[in-house]
């Protein structure tokens, strides 16, 4: 689903005018990036305009509209903290009607998306660690099962392991299922990896926004922005610079090291 958001103004940001292409996934860097989330989820005030597919989302529409997203915030916050993961789960599908035959098979379809073990429905969620209570907020979202999915550093509380794991889970959601994937995030390593379209923001209002290959290669001013670049995209800039060749635009690392063992002798 295309997301389009014209002159939208929040508390932070100022006249943001961008285009989120469906079916990809999405990186918002720069600070208060996380406005953009709230605006797409009807989460938060905004003035200005959004539309979805190219349909303007008017207020009276935004109740049918909020459906089709769901918004993991970075951190989790509960009303009741004595809930159980069981508990909360069946809670969450209840008030949320969502639509199932069977709670109990649903409830062990998102934990086995997450990796988790049924063992894990009977200890309180404040018992969780940091890491365990974002892979249990994603779960949620998989209950959901929404066709906008917005994430809010999502990799925060992950060791590498962990990061891979879920780079995995959404790059299926985007490639079998469609899915519109849009993460915010001030690591330009990962964003560089796993995005396909980035934005951009400065001081509350729209830096740059493009494919992110452009956007980091050719309008990206890291002493402008005060953010250094991937490392990868300023170790191939300084080879072409340094040694006056061209090289592709690499994610790999082992794919680069083998470009340049052929370019640079």
């Amino acid at each position: 689903m295309e997301i389009k958001l014209t002159h939208v103004k929040t508390t932070n940001l100022t006249d943001i005018s961008i285009t989120i292409p469906s079916s990809v996934i999405t990186g918002i860097t720069g600070e208060n990036s996380k406005e953009i989330l709230e605006v797409i989820s009807f989460s938060n005030e905004f003035k200005g305009s959004i539309y979805f597919d190219k349909e303007r989302i008017t207020k009276k529409k935004q109740n049918e509209y909020k459906v089709k997203t769901y918004y993991v915030p970075l951190e989790f916050e509960l009303d009741y903290p004595l809930y159980t993961v069981e508990e909360y789960l069946r809670y969450f599908i209840l008030t949320n009607f969502l639509r199932t035959k069977d709670i109990d098979e649903k409830i062990d379809g998102a934990l086995k998306i997450v990796g988790f073990d049924k063992k894990i429905l009977k200890r309180t969620i404040t018992t969780l660690s940091s890491s365990e209570k974002k892979w249990f907020q994603l779960s949620l979202a998989f209950l959901i099962n929404p066709s906008i999915l917005l994430l809010d550093n999502p990799f925060t509380y992950f060791d590498e392991k962990e990061k891979i794991k879920l780079i995995r889970i959404l790059e299926r959601l985007k490639d079998k299922f469609y899915k519109t994937i849009i993460i915010t995030s001030d690591d330009q390593n990962l964003l560089y990896e796993i995005t396909r379209y980035l934005i951009v923001l400065k001081d509350g209002y729209l830096y740059q926004e493009g494919l992110t290959e452009s956007v980091y290669y050719y309008l990206f001013d890291e002493k402008e922005l005060g953010i250094s670049l991937p490392k990868i995209v300023s170790f191939i800039k300084l080879v072409e610079s340094s040694k006056k060749v061209k090289l592709d635009h690499r994610k790999d690392i082992k794919d680069l090291m083998k470009d340049i063992y052929r370019e640079v002798r």
